[in-house]
């Protein structure tokens, strides 16, 4: 098995482009373009089909910032303000100061941004997507806000009074909140009725999304979920810190396979067509079959491999090598290209008695 394909195949890279820092976030695409951050200060907005640069836009720090777009508009997180920024030609419309410490990554729904802070305690702000100016405020959460059904769902980094937090988007006003065992360790997912999100007691959690009542947990045994979840065909896949994806079933929560790579994972795993894929810090992006957890093929990038996007036959994958890569994982189709939305992963492998996939490279 090759560690990286150069036939012009699955598995082969399209394009790198470097960037003056490590990427650790996940890249955005939308319409032709893919935005994406870097420790070099700065949103890069490249071209999907050459990486051929457009703009480039300069926020100081954002190494954690994962950036939305919606409506013309790509919001990010940048030294301690949060963004909004043209897609078209990258200047500023406005910028947003939270009291005290920004956490960098929003949400966008409709006309509302959603983004957290902290200060003596965490923050989260409901923002007017076309000035900034603020519209609520609740404290309490801030972490990694997901939207879905009329409700924004953010974590409590501390763990106090309460790990994940229900709020209402319209009014902010608290409808729930789960303890947990410790604070919040990765953004939630929510899919339907169910939110799957990791702590950092090591565990995986089924939550109702109406009432915050625990439906199941899973615990890997070593090391807390560092990626947030990704659901597909019944199964959450998660990456931890022991370097492990888990695939749980997402009604009973029990283990139906895991794979070991070499380092940990904080990349988010993309499920396609009957294929998982997620990078590791050792470096390789593995593309596993997503119901037995073997091995199809991996890319090995020049550093560890922190964040990465799947999207149209095309993997986006940020290293620790200050590169973008584009690495083709199925054939592409322009009609595939997603348009803007206003929100928001063959080996030889044996298998054990539970369940457990070990890598055969």
């Amino acid at each position: 098995m090759r560690d990286e394909r150069r036939d012009g195949g699955v598995g082969a890279e399209r394009w790198r482009v470097e960037t003056g820092g490590k990427i650790r976030t996940t890249p955005v695409v939308r319409r032709g373009v893919v935005y994406v951050g870097s420790d070099d200060g700065h949103l890069h907005a490249l071209d999907v089909d050459s990486g051929a640069e457009r703009w480039r836009f300069e926020a100081g720090s954002m190494s954690s910032s994962v950036p939305a777009v919606a409506d013309g508009t790509v919001y990010l997180g940048g030294d301690a303000r949060l963004y909004a920024v043209d897609v078209a030609t990258g200047t500023q419309q406005w910028a947003f100061t939270p009291d005290g410490k920004l956490y960098p990554t929003p949400a966008v729904v409709g006309d509302t941004v959603f983004v957290g802070g902290y200060d003596d305690g965490a923050i989260l702000y409901a923002l007017d997507a076309g000035s900034g100016s603020e519209r609520w405020r609740f404290e309490g959460a801030g972490v990694s806000p997901t939207v879905a059904d009329g409700t924004v769902y953010a974590g409590n980094p501390t763990g106090d009074d309460g790990g994940l937090y229900a709020v209402d988007i319209d009014t902010g006003m608290e409808r729930w909140r789960f303890g947990g065992g410790s604070a919040v360790g990765t953004a939630p997912t929510v899919t339907e009725d169910t939110i799957y999100v990791g702590y950092r007691d090591d565990c995986l959690y089924a939550l109702d999304a109406a009432t915050g009542a625990e439906r199941w947990r899973f615990d890997g045994g070593r090391y807390h979920p560092r990626s947030a979840p990704a659901v597909a065909e019944g199964a959450v896949y998660v990456g931890c810190k022991d370097g492990y994806l888990y695939a749980v079933d997402a009604t009973s929560g029990d283990r139906s396979w895991r794979y070991a790579t070499g380092g940990a994972i904080s990349s988010v795993p993309a499920v396609r067509d009957g294929t998982v894929y997620v990078g590791s810090y050792d470096g390789h992006l593995y593309a596993l079959d997503a119901a037995r957890g073997t091995e199809q093929w991996r890319f090995e990038a020049g550093g560890g491999v922190w964040s990465l996007a799947v999207v149209d036959g095309t993997a986006y994958v940020g290293s620790h090598d200050n590169h973008l890569y584009a690495v083709t994982v199925a054939e592409r189709t322009d009609a595939a290209r997603p348009a803007p939305t206003r929100s928001e992963g063959d080996g030889a492998d044996s298998t054990d008695a539970s369940g457990e996939r070990r890598d055969g490279a």
